[in-house]
């Protein structure tokens, strides 16, 4: 008990010691002494130009069917973006992502 104790002093301590060699905050100015900055409205740019994302993971096959269903409901609801979904083996990850790395074909996620 006592010793559980200690790690639980000794840890709270040093949180408090972490956060208390945090930077400073900065001042704020005082209310009324900026001048307001205008605003201007702007609107996202319409586009009918067919967007593709590349999306890899790994997954086993009841996730892989579950996130291909999303994706297609996604592709739905978004009608200019197309998501190209690749699932890897787990096991073959790693040297999947290292080729892509490697030939600069890195998946958008």
């Amino acid at each position: 008990m006592k010793r559980a104790w200690k790690a639980s002093a000794f840890t709270l301590l040093s949180f408090a010691v972490v956060a208390g060699c945090g930077p400073a905050s900065s001042p704020t100015a005082a209310p009324g002494t900026t001048a307001p900055t205008p605003t201007v409205e702007t609107k996202a740019p319409t586009s009918s130009e067919k967007v593709t994302i590349r999306f890899t993971d790994w997954a086993n096959n009841e996730e892989a069917k579950s996130k291909s269903i999303s994706l297609k409901e996604f592709e739905k609801a978004n009608p200019t973006i197309k998501v190209d979904y690749q699932n890897v083996a787990l096991s073959e990850f790693g040297a999947k992502l290292s080729a892509m790395a490697a030939s600069n074909t890195l998946p958008d996620n």
